[in-house]
């Protein structure tokens, strides 16, 4: 897991981490494209890289090829 620890000017801590990977897949004709945390799991991206407002897809062939995508990933860790 990449990141690191900050401390504020108050005193408080915050832990900022990263992606651990990023994907895509070809629905329809339609590019999806993801970045995603071990732990978070897939953030949903826009073609410009920002968070899409809607976080959950509701094309199940867009979680099949998301699942795909993990299935690889994990085996190649």
């Amino acid at each position: 897991m990449a990141g690191h620890l900050s401390i504020l000017a108050d005193g408080s801590r915050i832990f900022l981490d990263y992606a651990d990977a990023s994907g895509s897949a070809v629905i329809n004709g339609r590019t999806w494209r993801w970045d995603f945390h071990e732990y978070c799991g897939p953030l949903w991206l826009r073609a410009d890289g920002s968070e899409r407002k809607c976080q959950h897809p509701t094309n199940p062939a867009v979680w099949e090829a998301f699942d795909e995508w993990l299935k690889r990933w994990e085996a190649s860790r």
